[in-house]
């Protein structure tokens, strides 16, 4: 399978996974409302963070390393691969699940409170099956066989979201407490993990490969190759744990500090604070999406040491992020209260909402500098910068929400994302001498988004929204993105700044 084959497939898979996976917050809040929503905002990141910070990067390490043994023609090397990877994967779930089991209780005061604590113990039984699943990943991509580590990321969040949205309209309906809601809701989890893990499973044992067991492998074997595992996929968890590690902080700093401004329904604000997060999910899913075939590809590149291939394709990167970041964050930042309402039935939390809308733009460039900084070989540097913006995170967070209530936790993502950016892109730029940030054609592309912009507020002056019901709210939305969408591109085509031999990754 073609590189490019490949990694459109994880590309696509990884698209419709994170539009899944954020989008369903919409119908969660509608059935469940915003103290259901603000438990799950508040638990889920810690799930997401221990889950990726023990296996996500361990694919990726696991198919470099297959793949290195399979040049060489060594089966057995790759059957001591196997068994160390899933050896390491029965660790750490077990691990990481005993540490959420025995700390749930001091972790949910932390998020707020012990309503939290049920949920955080159901979601962490997950991850007693997920690393199974990363190793069977790796292994299929050690084989150049991406399909399945695709068709499984489909799966795994397809069930999730159905099981979970039907938990909540079952427990709604039973009258549960929103604790039991949450904790049902989570369940989602642990069900998809297991029908991913059994799509696997099949499909591993229909190859010839299935002759790989566990028996042969030797204490020191095992200690060699999981040193390799873990000096590859560390750094690549660490900087990939991004957004879910900021979120992470938001829910041990925000709470408390909700508290000590005054706030009453700690759960019920946070969920305010939720909406907002599933709108930079949705909006972020390019960013995310683009940074995995790019990584590879830049790694290839590196290797080969053809720098003038390098620097296009990091050009063509900066280009598609343009393109989308900034009509995305711009029409959402002068939507925010009609999106608000039609989404989520009201304009409650709509000054937070705006804020983490002006985040979508700089958030997509952050995570993309990431994964430029891993392709280019600076996984740990990456990682390192991720670590020191998560502590800023964490101050801002106590000082401005203490001082001006949820809206400052808002605002310190707008400033922390924007730090990350920008300190990654300098330290891009000192380790290779890649395109520019900005450009002509990127900064015409943020002019043409401005303009759109300054088009649908000077339209919706003629519109009242006092009385909007989510029906028409959800209209006004429709037609204004319609209308900004044709004037963004009207001017990109316009100016020229739109070229069919501009897509990225495009093979010259």
């Amino acid at each position: 399978m073609s590189l490019l084959r490949g990694t459109l497939i994880l590309s696509l898979a990884a698209l419709i996974s994170k539009v899944l996976g954020s989008i369903f917050r919409v119908p969660l809040q509608n059935i469940a409302g915003d103290d259901v929503l603000g438990i799950f905002s508040l638990v889920y990141p810690v799930y997401m963070v221990t889950m990726t910070l023990a296996v996500a990067g361990i694919p990726l390490a696991i198919s470099q390393l297959i793949a290195e043994a399979r040049a060489q023609g060594d089966d057995n090397q790759i059957k001591t691969i196997y068994q160390t990877a899933s050896t390491l994967g029965v660790l750490f779930g077990i691990g990481s699940f005993i540490v959420i089991w025995v700390l749930s209780e001091p972790i949910a005061v932390l998020l707020g409170g012990r309503e939290t604590e049920w949920a955080l113990i159901v979601v962490s039984s997950a991850l007693l099956v997920v690393p199974f699943m990363a190793v069977y990943r790796g292994f299929f991509q050690g084989f150049q066989d991406m399909t399945q580590t695709a068709v499984s990321q489909v799966i795994e969040q397809l069930i999730r979201v159905v099981v979970m949205l039907v938990a909540a309209v079952v427990l709604v309906d039973m009258g549960m407490s929103d604790a039991r809601v949450a904790a049902g809701v989570m369940s989602g989890s642990i069900i998809g993990a297991v029908g991913s893990l059994i799509y696997l499973m099949v499909k591993f044992r229909r190859t010839q490969l299935v002759r790989f067991g566990f028996g042969g492998l030797t204490w020191g074997a095992f200690v060699y190759w999981s040193k390799r595992i873990l000096s590859r996929s560390i750094p690549i968890a660490v900087g990939t744990v991004t957004l879910a590690a900021v979120n992470v902080v938001d829910s041990l700093t925000v709470p408390f500090s909700l508290g000590a401004f005054g706030v009453g329904d700690v759960y019920e604000t946070y969920g305010l604070y939720g909406r907002g997060q599933a709108l930079i999910q949705v909006a972020t899913v390019a960013a995310t999406s683009l940074v995995l075939p790019l990584v590879p590809r830049m790694a290839e590149l590196l290797a080969d040491g053809r720098d003038r291939d390098l620097r296009r394709v990091m050009a063509r990167a900066y280009e598609l992020i343009h393109l989308v970041a900034w009509p995305v964050m711009i029409g959402l930042v002068v939507l925010t209260v009609p999106v608000n309402v039609a989404l989520f039935t009201n304009a409650s939390g709509s000054d937070v909402v705006f804020w983490l809308n002006v985040s979508t733009g700089v958030t997509a460039f952050a995570v993309v500098s990431v994964g430029m900084l891993q392709g280019l070989e600076r996984a740990k540097l990456a990682a390192g910068v991720v670590v020191v913006c998560l502590g800023l995170k964490a101050l801002l967070n106590i000082g401005l929400v203490s001082a001006f209530g949820l809206v400052g936790a808002a605002w310190s993502t707008v400033v922390v994302f924007f730090v990350l950016m920008v300190w990654n892109h300098v330290l891009i730029l000192r380790r290779f001498n890649g395109p520019p940030f900005w450009n002509k054609r990127n900064a015409q592309l943020l002019m043409a988004a401005v303009l759109m912009g300054v088009a649908i507020v000077i339209l919706g002056q003629f519109v009242s929204g006092d009385d909007w019901t989510r029906g028409s709210a959800l209209l006004y939305t429709m037609v204004m993105v319609g209308f900004g969408g044709a004037i963004y591109a009207g001017l990109c085509l316009l100016w020229g700044v739109i070229r069919l031999d501009q897509l990225p990754f495009r093979r010259n």
